[in-house]
């Protein structure tokens, strides 16, 4: 066969073999690329995780606050609001607990005990549950808002309530339905973002409904680490303060520390 004929047919099957294993399309990709989603799937997947820590950890402040704030008037006479349960909650922000570059460093933190990656099996197939008070064992579940900004801060993207739908639509290669209660696992996680009340409102901030206990096991794994590093102490926060009669199952956690380190010390 002639070489330059030869060379021809490689090209040419090298180029199929490209296209073939392209992952997203031309539009696909400026989509992501305009809000700033890195092109390499281990750095979607550490974004995926970072969504599922930073979704937790606002969650917890946020009903911490609430209920630091509540026992206040509750139970202090000096406070201005003492007793008047009235009276609306005062705006609650969540970095006068944990800064913008607290989260950053948290996670990042986190990540790098992990082996410097973040597993896909970790987010998609492992799980640490909670016992439910009526008998059954449960994912952990997480809701409350927070403003585009905030959110955009600490992954480092550049979103808006129009670009939500772009941040969703990459999220949702790792959401799954399908749960499994025989084996009290779930496969990926589940969010939904929406906008509150009014327009006014969904101008600014974004609502979020998350099922994923990744975060918080990822929380309870390094709690120890986090506290001491005086970046976050997870003491204060817990996962479900106005049931405890709803509890980690241990033996779940220790399940998913053991199969975290297994994957942390993969090469």
């Amino acid at each position: 066969m002639d070489v330059r004929y030869r060379s021809a047919i490689l090209g040419a099957l090298a180029a199929a073999l490209t296209m073939a294993g392209c992952k997203m399309t031309g539009s696909e990709q400026l989509q992501l690329s305009s809000i700033g989603i890195p092109e390499s799937t281990a750095d979607q997947d550490c974004l995926a995780w970072k969504t599922v820590l930073l979704l937790s950890l606002n969650s917890l402040i946020d009903q911490g606050m609430r209920r630091n704030y509540s026992e206040q008037r509750r139970s202090n006479p000096d406070h201005p609001n003492y007793r008047q349960f009235t009276k609306p909650m005062p705006a609650i922000d969540v970095t006068e607990v944990l800064s913008v570059k607290n989260t950053r460093t948290l996670m990042d933190l986190i990540i790098e005990k992990e082996g410097g990656k973040c597993h896909k099996e970790l987010l998609m197939d492992s799980r640490c549950m909670f016992n439910h008070y009526r008998g059954y064992t449960t994912e952990a579940h997480f809701n409350s808002t927070l403003s585009y900004a905030y959110l955009g801060d600490v992954l480092d993207l550049s979103l808006s309530r129009g670009k939500m739908i772009d941040f969703n639509d990459f999220l949702r290669k790792y959401h799954s339905y399908n749960y499994n209660k025989d084996k009290d696992t779930a496969k990926g996680f589940n969010i939904r973002f929406y906008c509150r009340d009014t327009d006014s409102i969904c101008a600014r901030d974004v609502t979020y409904s998350l099922t994923s206990s990744l975060g918080i096991c990822l929380l309870k794994k390094h709690q120890t680490l986090l506290k001491n590093l005086n970046i976050f102490d997870l003491t204060d926060y817990s996962y479900h303060p106005n049931s405890p009669s709803v509890s980690i199952d241990e033996d779940s956690l220790q399940k998913f520390i053991d199969r975290s380190n297994q994957l942390s010390q993969r090469s």
